[in-house]
């Protein structure tokens, strides 16, 4: 894949960047439920972690979006929230199982690896490229982790 030629214009960065804070907070909410829901697990500790990891992601670049003048995403995406309400009835209903709550884990972890891969296609300033290069390196050293921990 080729990064693109023309500098990020501010109003497109911002989007980018809010697009990358969304799937943080989805990221953090997912495994900070998970972690309360299934606190009987060996495993929850890595989901507490990874729940702080994409806290601390999303604080980053919501201080990065208000020093471009603009305002933040709050909270997760839509469909990140459609996910975890699932998740969260099957818990109740007795269905869900720790194979689901880890799928839907990794199923928002690899959403945000998408997401992050996408937005260092662009061309981005050099210091918000350093910092998603280390979001990303992160994330993608924590993907099977947890997976292997459940084995």
């Amino acid at each position: 894949m080729e990064i693109e030629d023309i500098p990020i214009p501010v109003d497109a960065l911002v989007e980018v960047l809010n697009g990358l804070v969304q799937a943080c907070h989805d990221g953090e909410l997912g495994f900070s439920a998970r972690a309360s829901e299934e606190c009987q697990w060996a495993a929850s500790d890595a989901f507490v972690n990874r729940a702080r990891q994409f806290a601390e992601a999303a604080r980053e670049l919501e201080e990065i979006v208000g020093s471009l003048g603009s305002e933040a995403s709050r909270g997760g995406s839509s469909l990140g929230a459609v996910h975890r309400g699932l998740n969260e009835a099957e818990s109740i209903a007795g269905i869900g199982n720790a194979s689901s709550t880890l799928e839907e884990c990794e199923r928002s972890e690899l959403a945000a690896l998408g997401q992050y891969r996408a937005a260092l296609q662009k061309r981005l300033p050099s210091d918000i490229e350093r910092l998603l290069r280390r979001h990303l390196g992160l994330f993608e050293s924590n993907v099977r982790p947890i997976g292997e921990r459940m084995a």
